[in-house]
């Protein structure tokens, strides 16, 4: 009985360690880095407005999803949120677009508005680790309003890249994000590798995501800080295979929008 009260003991700081390095660190040295690229609300307006005008755009066509797959994704982001709730607030209700594009590509708006591209999901995708670590970016980028704030002249229409060039963010705030994806991960009970995985994913395909990037030279250096991360957390910088099986809801998800993305475009 005694061991078992030492090790739920020890269960607890460990969690409770993890939350006020989240809160008290990261988010100490992000806040500071990163005041730029907080926002008033009439410019996140602005950008919600914006991406209705790139959905509406020539060439920007979307799957449908069916009511089972947008309960799918947003059970990943709920999942997300409520495990990390001290830090990530907002209760907002999140939209899930899959574009019908072969480029790979993703990127997230305020108010959690997230785009996925059939290509992406369906060629670098390949499992749910993967994806929840994508949507995890994303979400942290959405609920903190990490959008540098540029004067854009609404014409009615958007290109992917216009858009993509709009959402990036530097790569100091990015590592910093890449830090908190970690720890939201973790504390969701998902692979809390799956983040480096999915980097270095990217960074053997950097052609296929120059249109992600525009500057895939980034991605090495990104890649390298994560690593160090994740040494100073106690866990190897090696690439691991994942053990967790993907759930029915994300196979079902891609036959979706395989079908659904029969026809597609480029940008």
């Amino acid at each position: 009985m005694k061991k078992l009260t030492c090790l739920i003991f020890l269960i607890t700081i460990t969690s409770c360690t993890s939350l006020e390095m989240i809160r008290d660190g990261i988010i100490g040295n992000f806040n500071h880095e990163s005041a730029n690229v907080y926002i008033d609300d009439d410019y996140l307006d602005h950008l919600v407005s914006l991406g209705e005008d790139y959905l509406s755009s020539p060439g920007v066509d979307s799957v449908k999803l069916s009511k089972r797959s947008r309960s799918y994704l947003e059970s990943i982001y709920n999942r997300l949120i409520r495990n990390s709730e001290l830090i990530f607030d907002k209760r907002e209700k999140p939209t899930f677009t899959i574009l019908k594009n072969r480029q790979p590509f993703y990127f997230s708006l305020p108010r959690s508005r997230f785009f996925i591209s059939s290509g992406l999901l369906l060629k670098y995708l390949k499992n749910e680790q993967l994806l929840v670590a994508a949507i995890a970016h994303e979400i942290i980028k959405s609920q903190k309003n990490l959008y540098e704030k540029r004067v854009l002249v609404p014409v009615g229409f958007l290109t992917t890249e216009k858009i993509l060039s709009m959402t990036r963010i530097p790569l100091s705030i990015k590592s910093e994000v890449n830090k908190w994806t970690y720890y939201m991960l973790r504390r969701a009970g998902y692979d809390s590798s799956a983040y480096l995985n999915w980097l270095q994913t990217q960074n053997k395909n950097t052609l296929d995501f120059t249109l992600q990037y525009g500057d895939t030279r980034t991605l090495s250096r990104e890649e390298f800080l994560y690593k160090n991360f994740l040494v100073t957390q106690g866990l190897s910088d090696k690439e691991e295979s994942f053990l967790i099986n993907s759930s029915s809801y994300f196979y079902k998800l891609i036959r979706e929008v395989k079908r659904g993305s029969s026809e597609i475009r480029t940008i």
